[in-house]
C-alpha cells in the first residue's frame, strides 16, 4: 500500500499530494492550488486538503539542499 511505501521513503524527500500519488521533491518545479508542475513539464493533481502540507514540504526540502 502507500501507506507502506511511505514509510519506507525518506518524509525530507518525498511527499503524498493526492491518495494515489507520492511525489520525490527533487523533481518538483512549482507548486499551485490544484496541481504540482513537474521539471519534465508534466502536471500531476494536488488534493485541496494537501496543498499545505505539500508546500510545507517542499519549502523544507529546498532550505536543505
Amino acid at each position: 500500500t502507500l501507506e507502506k511505501l511511505e514509510d519506507f521513503l525518506s518524509p525530507k524527500s518525498f511527499v503524498r499530494c493526492h491518495s494515489g500519488i507520492i511525489v520525490n521533491c527533487k523533481y518538483i518545479h512549482s507548486i499551485g492550488s490544484t496541481k504540482i508542475d513537474l521539471t519534465n513539464g508534466e502536471s500531476i493533481p494536488i488534493s485541496r486538503h494537501r496543498v499545505k502540507e505539500v508546500k510545507h514540504s517542499f519549502h523544507l526540502y529546498l532550505r536543505g539542499m
